[in-house]
């Protein structure tokens, strides 16, 4: 009996994860739909929750975003571009990005201190091949391209 009601409780949570977007011409006063997308990455870190997940559209997002909220082992939080970042410090837990550009320049452009992330088919522009700092533990980098 304790393991079925675990189970739904699992569930539950699983349920309750959500889908939102990030578009050039979406507005950060907008409630993160497809209809109704965000203008900025970073409104998808303050408000996504273990499981989430956010699309971010084709576009130069000039912005400098900082990651702090955890996933879980179970509900990974989830970025999904093709949207290109300037820089970002993730220093939360249980991250996935993937299929984002970072174009900085010259400075670093994704400092990572958080645990078991993934960073997956992402492509790194700028002047300099330091582009990526990652202090975390049980880091997944994949599929990544410098140019």
């Amino acid at each position: 009996m304790k393991i079925i009601i675990f189970l739904l409780m699992l569930t539950a949570i699983q349920l309750n994860a959500a889908t939102y977007y990030v578009a050039k011409t979406g507005s950060d006063s907008n409630s993160g739909s497809a209809a109704s997308p965000w203008l900025t990455a970073q409104k998808a870190a303050n408000t996504m929750l273990a499981g989430d997940t956010v699309n971010i559209a084709a576009g130069n997002y000039l912005e400098n975003i900082r990651i702090s909220t955890s996933g879980t082992a179970q509900n990974r939080i989830t970025y999904n571009g093709p949207g290109t970042i300037l820089t970002a410090n993730i220093s939360a837990n249980y991250i996935t990005v993937s299929n984002v550009t970072w174009n900085s320049g010259s400075q670093p452009v994704v400092q990572w201190d958080g645990g078991n992330g993934k960073l997956l088919n992402s492509r790194f522009r700028g002047k300099t091949m330091k582009n990526l700092n990652v202090n975390g533990v049980n880091m997944l980098v994949d599929g990544c391209d410098w140019t």
